[in-house]
């Protein structure tokens, strides 16, 4: 009961060069698991990341990859919690 409304799963916006990665692609650092990308247009697009697990792999120094491709995370406007890797807090 603790954890009970935590999220630790978050759909955010990510950055990559050219194509989109595969839908359903994992999103990997440093060889684990952080999420799922679920879809992309050229250069943008959608992922669903574990927080915690993004905390952890930018203090590492660790980049973010699908499918070969670096991913950056961004943080969206609406959003009121803070995003690993963003430099911006909530």
């Amino acid at each position: 009961m603790q954890h009970r409304g935590t999220a630790r799963k978050r759909i955010l916006p990510v950055r990559f060069d050219g194509a989109p990665p595969a839908e359903g692609a994992e999103i990997v650092a440093d060889g684990k698991s952080l999420g799922t990308m679920l879809s992309g247009v050229e250069g943008m697009g959608l992922a669903l990341l574990r927080l915690d697990r993004m905390e952890v792999a930018f203090a590492d120094g660790a980049a973010l990859s699908a499918d070969g491709k670096a991913l950056v995370p961004m943080r969206p406007g609406w959003a009121r919690f803070p995003v690993p890797g963003t430099g911006v807090d909530a």
